[in-house]
């Protein structure tokens, strides 16, 4: 029984949920690296978690994107996304179509070393971001 029990607790220490509380910033897209902003008037896609409230918010690299987010141990999921309605050049909205759509399919989340890393429910990568 006290094998059981210790198996049980090296599960749960190994399942400890992430801190991702703050901002982060998009680094790849399905692999694909995120340009840095041309100038200062645009804006660099990013999340940014609020932990307590269980809500996000953050920019798509055209649009504003605020919902909610739920994470128990690596588990990750997204409620409904609000986002502002801007048009942007073709390279930025592609960006936002591929942002959009890789936080939809996220399953799970893993922190290490200062990168976020989301994955889809086959363990796929669909985005990492970094502090």
């Amino acid at each position: 029984m006290a094998a059981i029990a210790a198996a049980a607790m090296t599960a749960l220490s190994c399942a400890q949920t992430p801190d991702l509380s703050g901002e982060w910033k998009v680094v790849t897209i399905n692999g694909v690296e995120i340009e840095a902003p041309e100038t200062e008037d645009e804006a660099a896609p990013f999340i940014n978690f609020d932990a307590e409230s269980g809500r996000i918010h953050g920019n798509t690299g055209v649009n504003l994107v605020n919902g909610t987010y739920e994470l128990s141990g690596n588990d990750l999921t997204f409620g409904t996304l609000a986002t502002t309605m801007m048009a942007g050049p073709e390279p930025k909205a592609q960006t936002e179509q591929e942002f959009l759509a890789a936080v939809n399919e996220v399953k799970s989340a893993k922190v290490k070393a200062g990168v976020l890393t989301l994955y889809d429910a086959d363990g796929n990568v669909l985005m990492t971001l970094a502090k």
